[in-house]
């Protein structure tokens, strides 16, 4: 459900081994792309957690 919503918000979301992800493209100082995968589910667990 939370991979749903980050979808139709325009994330980029992919599942690995189960677990899934949204994709985060950055770029560092020197300008080279970076991209960081985080955990959605821990994210979502973290953010209810902050929010209590």
């Amino acid at each position: 459900m939370i991979a749903d919503i980050a979808r139709q918000e325009g994330f980029n979301v992919e599942t690995i081994d189960g677990n899934v992800f949204f994709i985060i493209c950055s770029f560092s100082p020197s300008g080279e792309e970076v991209l960081s995968k985080v955990n959605i589910t821990r994210f979502a667990d973290a953010m209810a957690r902050a929010l209590s």
